[in-house]
This record gives C-alpha cells, sequence and structure tokens, in this order.
C-alpha cells in the first residue's frame, strides 16, 4: 500500500473516530461544552496516532519482498516437453507412416492449449490440449485446425525419454493400452 492511500486511510478513519468522539463528548458534558470539547480532542488525537501507527506498518510492496511466497511447482519450472520435436511415426498394422512435428510452449498446465502438431503427409495439423500427467508421461487431445475430417478426436500418449527425445503413441482413447501408432521424436 502506498504512503499517499495510508494517508487517505487515515484521514478517513480521523473524521469517523472525530465525530464519533464529538458525540461522546457532546454527551458527556451537556452542562459544561469547553470540557467537553477538551475530552473530543484528546481523544480524536489519540484515536488518529492509533490509527497511524496500525496503517504504517501494513506491508507495502517494497517490504513485501521481506516476505516468503514459495514458488508453486507450476510457475516455477519450465515444461519439460518445451521446444520442437521431430519423428517418424507409424501405425502397428502397418498401414502407414509419417513425418510428425511436435511444437510445446514453454510452460503448460493441464486443460490448456499448449502446443501445435503437424503430421502433413497424412494431412493433419492442430493443437495438443494437455489432458493429464504422471511424472515424464502425458497425454494431449489433438483438435484439428487443418487436414482430413478423420485428424480428429485423437489422443497423443508422449513420454520423455531423454532430453533429446520422446516416444509417441496415438489411440483413439485416453488410455495407453489403446495405442495404434508409435515412433520416436528427437529434439530440433
Amino acid at each position: 500500500m502506498d504512503l499517499a492511500l495510508k494517508i487517505a486511510i487515515i484521514g478517513a478513519l480521523a473524521v469517523i473516530i472525530g465525530a464519533f468522539i464529538k458525540l461522546l463528548g457532546d454527551l458527556a458534558s451537556k452542562d459544561d461544552p469547553q470540557s467537553g470539547l477538551i475530552f473530543s480532542i484528546i481523544i480524536l488525537i489519540i484515536g488518529i496516532i492509533g490509527a497511524g501507527i496500525f496503517i504504517l506498518w501494513i506491508p507495502t510492496p517494497e517490504s513485501e519482498g521481506e516476505i516468503s511466497i514459495a514458488p508453486t511447482k507450476e510457475t516455477s519450472t519450465a515444461f519439460s516437453l518445451a521446444g520442437d520435436w521431430a519423428g517418424t511415426i507409424s501405425s502397428d498394422d502397418g498401414s502407414f507412416s509419417t513425418e510428425l512435428n511436435l511444437s510445446f510452449a514453454t510452460h503448460c498446465r493441464t486443460n490448456e492449449v499448449c502446443g501445435t502438431y503437424d503430421a502433413y503427409q497424412l494431412p493433419c495439423a492442430g493443437t495438443l490440449t494437455l489432458i493429464s500427467t504422471e511424472e515424464n508421461s502425458f497425454v494431449f487431445l489433438e483438435t484439428r485446425t487443418e487436414g482430413e475430417e478423420w485428424c480428429s478426436s485423437w489422443y497423443e500418449h508422449i513420454t520423455k525419454v531423454s532430453n533429446n527425445s520422446i516416444s509417441y503413441g496415438g489411440s483413439k482413447t485416453t488410455s495407453s493400452e489403446d495405442i495404434q501408432s508409435t515412433g520416436l521424436l528427437s529434439k530440433r
């Protein structure tokens, strides 16, 4: 809280306290108005000083640096798949083989679009939404933006093998037991 705001709050408190004290002073000294005024001024000064001390001790942005705030896991580290990946994937039944390019954003959270895919030989291209994560394994939902109609609603099961390679598995469901195409992609 900046100093101007603190002063404004102190002023507002002073007016409220002053009105209340004036009322108490008037009630306390119906017979002697002079002593009621002195009593009101003393109580008002004490109230302003107390409120001022309280307001001035509220942490400011400058002093908040002293407060330790633990970063969350999502904000403290970059997404482990961040970057561009390329490789060949093929179906388990041998019906197709294609080049696949994946690109992932620096930060990625569940239920957010944080990547793109492009299998231009099929042709299929679109965005990737992170559905689930478990250690170094991730499941993404493809959302087709270009290509054939049958490209939509495909799930990509990605496992980070090393800093330079990931394994790919494609399926119609989020289950890793339903994978129908596989491949190994390298970091570009």
